[in-house]
């Protein structure tokens, strides 16, 4: 059937809008006028999905119609950036401000849709014009518009081809702000899709808190922090009038069950969950043993990760005795065999014991007791933050299972910034994108959907590695031999043309026997030269002529901060909008570090907030008062010393001054909300500290100093929080 579609797009020279459809054809429009882009198109009827894309920039939010004879579709290019697409995210959609959908009658020439963000849950928009069908400009004759399941309120109306309309949207009796809406209504069918309601609205900021599951202490514990423990943590933000709980990653992590194993950005499936947060006591009965070793485990100052593991695996195998599949259980493991089925044979080969049926149990009853969780917190008012780790174990299923994944031969790690002087190596394969892309990066937006069941938001770990990755050989150790990935390196014959007189000897060997970092240039492939970051602090460097010497460190700021930009901005926008697309999760990045000068546009182009932390500005003199709108902002993140450790004034001090930043969320770490209370039991501020990027590997055994029942109870820092978060203007509870 013969679709037209208008756009309402003020485009400016160079630029081309496309109609993306759901099956990946990019149809390009053509250029109407001042106002719109137009296109015809054939089109199957039946339902059908598409969304615009410009200039390679596709929207995030993708439409679906149904396509019927003679349908003119009237759009609007609406900009992945804008804030009202963040605020359309699933915190808000479906914690916040959580709409409950009604039935439209879908009879009628015409289709109003228009999206409400921050709209209050319960209240309606309505529609209103020039035409009697609208009721003539009438506030009390004004369409009350259905919400529907598309995230759209919608209303159905009857108007005359032809008419010249002028229509406006209300709420609570009052017009949207701005000029009227106008259209001349074509013959045939029509679907008007708005982009948002023009109310008045203030922008929406709130508040959280950041901890690890594991750190969590609750008087039923077993020295460790549970799924079960969330309502307990859900409760205290909403009574302090916090609205979001920023998580570690809780994938399972198991290797060989040694301490090692409590790093949680290694995980050995991006799917499953870590048998370290079941609560033993859910899933059945156990021996009399039980309850006097978790008295003792619960006591302990940190976790004793090696001890709690073994002794958790010990007792859901007793439990696992009794397990008798139901078809629950069933048809949830058929829903999750693409990653259960390989996931369980892995864990079987590892412990050389048992059956896989054991670890799909286990994995049956963390999803149920994590979603009861996430359920409990939403029903607070508290959404659920997770956290996307960079890469996977090297050795685990994903790696195993989808070897053209992944490139075997390389290590994935971070260059030499504040965390750790010689570079960190993580140990991770690197991503093999051209495979990735080829494949429509289906790995990544199963990953992603699976998280979508728990998490309203989630944290891109590293997002700088989704621009370009420090990629180090794999026979080496310290970060300090990687290079960037993809890169531009240098020929021989362009080092000469910068005036440096190159050779391998000199260059590309190490000046001293007993240091082999001490090199000026990396040669991962014949004739392509990396320079060694930092290399102005080797003692081959400080050996050269002055001259060389100043051609070398202008060579090193043009290679490491402006030779790559358009290549990395490209690597990102080819990656990340299939990320953002996959699911409706508030997205963050964690761009700290060697930040390249891209990577903010880029992340304010596609709508993702940025972590911004005052003590790493990211531009000379930057202050929380420049930081932007679409950000996440925090004293400090779980790779850094605490705010007890590195400020010795009133925590209110700084914890206010981050409130009242502009940034659209202000997540504290635990640590740093208790640190207003002096009166709580405190560890040493150098043991609140839950890891050190400097050192590794590190032992991830943090726990609260009380548990979660005596924090609820404490009414003066509960009355303290809510009065910075509501003096913010960010008391959403």
């Amino acid at each position: 059937m013969r679709v037209q579609f208008y756009v309402r797009f003020s485009s400016v020279w160079g630029q081309q809008l496309y109609l993306s459809t759901g099956k990946g054809d990019l149809l390009p429009m053509q250029y109407h006028n001042e106002q719109y882009w137009q296109l015809a198109a054939d089109i199957e009827a039946g339902t059908f999905t598409y969304r615009y894309v410009l200039n390679g920039l596709p929207e995030k939010e993708s439409r679906t119609i149904t396509i019927e004879p003679d349908l003119t579709v009237m759009d609007i290019w609406i900009s992945p950036s804008a804030p009202e697409t963040v605020w359309l995210t699933a915190p808000f959609t479906q914690v916040f401000f959580r709409q409950e959908t009604t039935v439209a009658d879908a009879s009628g020439s015409c289709t109003f849709k228009v999206r409400a963000p921050l709209l209050p849950a319960g209240e309606s928009v309505y529609l209103t014009g020039n035409v009697p069908a609208l009721g003539g400009w009438d506030t009390q004759k004004a369409i009350r518009m259905s919400f529907g399941a598309d995230g759209y309120f919608t209303a159905y109306v009857d108007i005359p081809p032809f008419t010249a309309l002028e229509y406006k949207y209300l709420h609570q009796q009052h017009y949207e702000a701005g000029g009227n809406r106008r259209m001349d209504v074509p013959a045939g069918k029509t679907v008007i899709h708005d982009d948002f309601t023009r109310f008045l609205r203030t922008p929406w900021k709130g508040a959280g808190v950041a901890v690890p599951v594991f750190s969590l202490r609750s008087e039923r514990g077993f020295g460790t922090g549970e799924f079960a423990d969330i309502p307990l943590l859900a409760d205290w933000a909403a009574s302090t009038g916090q609205c979001l709980v920023q998580l570690l990653p809780v994938n399972d992590t198991i290797i060989d069950y040694s301490w090692k194993d409590s790093y949680p950005y290694a995980a050995i499936s991006a799917y499953a969950l870590h048998p370290l947060y079941m609560h033993l006591p859910a899933v059945g009965a156990l021996p009399d043993a039980y309850e006097a070793q978790r008295v003792e485990l619960n006591k302990a100052p940190q976790l004793d990760y090696e001890t709690v593991i073994r002794w958790k695996m010990h007792y859901l195998r007793l439990l696992f005795e009794d397990f008798k599949p139901d078809a629950a259980f069933q048809a949830w493991a058929q829903e999750q065999a693409h990653w259960l089925e390989p996931y369980a044979a892995f864990c079987a080969e590892r412990d050389k014991a048992g059956q896989p049926l054991f670890y799909a149990f286990t994995q049956y009853h963390l999803h149920l007791q994590l979603s009861a969780a996430v359920k409990y917190a939403h029903a607070k008012g508290v959404a659920i933050k997770g956290d996307l780790p960079i890469g996977v174990y090297r050795h685990g299923v994903d790696a195993l299972t989808s070897p053209e994944l992944f490139n075997m031969s390389a290590q994935a790690g971070a260059p030499p910034d504040d965390f750790a002087e010689k570079g960190q190596n993580w140990s991770f394969p690197t991503y093999n994108w051209q495979q990735m892309e080829a494949s429509g990066y289906t790995w990544w937006t199963h990953r992603l959907r699976h998280m979508a069941q728990y998490f309203s938001a989630y944290r891109i770990d590293h997002i700088l590695g989704l621009f370009r990755i420090w990629q180090i050989p794999l026979q080496q150790q310290e970060g300090i031999f990687g290079y960037f990935e993809p890169a531009i390196p240098f020929s021989e014959e362009e080092l000469r043309q910068w005036g440096i007189p190159f050779s391998r000897q000199r260059y590309c060997q190490p000046y001293t026997a007993d240091d082999p970092a001490d090199v000026l240039f990396f040669e991962p492939a014949p004739d392509t030269f990396h320079p060694r970051f930092g290399m102005q602090h080797t003692r081959s460097f400080k050996a050269l002529e002055p001259a060389v010497q100043e051609r070398l460190l202008m060579l090193c700021d043009h290679f490491f901060y402006h030779r790559h930009n358009n290549l990395w901005e490209q690597e990102a926008l080819r990656k990340l909008p299939a990320l953002l697309q996959a699911t409706d999760m508030l997205v963050c990045g964690e761009d700290l570090g060697m930040v390249p000068h891209c990577v903010p546009g880029v992340m304010q182009q596609l709508g993702i907030l940025s972590l911004e932390i005052a003590r790493m500005p990211k531009q000379a003199g930057q202050t929380l008062a420049d930081i932007p709108y679409l950000s996440v902002t925090s004293a400090s993140t779980h790779d850094m010393s605490t705010l007890r450790e590195w400020f010795k004034g009133d925590a209110a001090i700084v914890l206010r001054q981050h409130l009242l930043s502009p940034a659209m969320l202000c997540i504290f770490q635990l640590q740093d909300w208790l640190a207003l209370d002096s009166g709580l039991p405190h560890l040493r501020p150098e043991d609140e500290r839950i890891n050190d990027p400097a050192v590794t590997p590190w032992y991830w055994r943090y726990r609260m100093p009380l548990t979660l029942e005596a924090l609820n109870s404490r009414e003066g820092l509960r009355k303290k929080i809510r009065s910075l978060i509501d003096e913010s203007g960010r008391l959403v509870n």
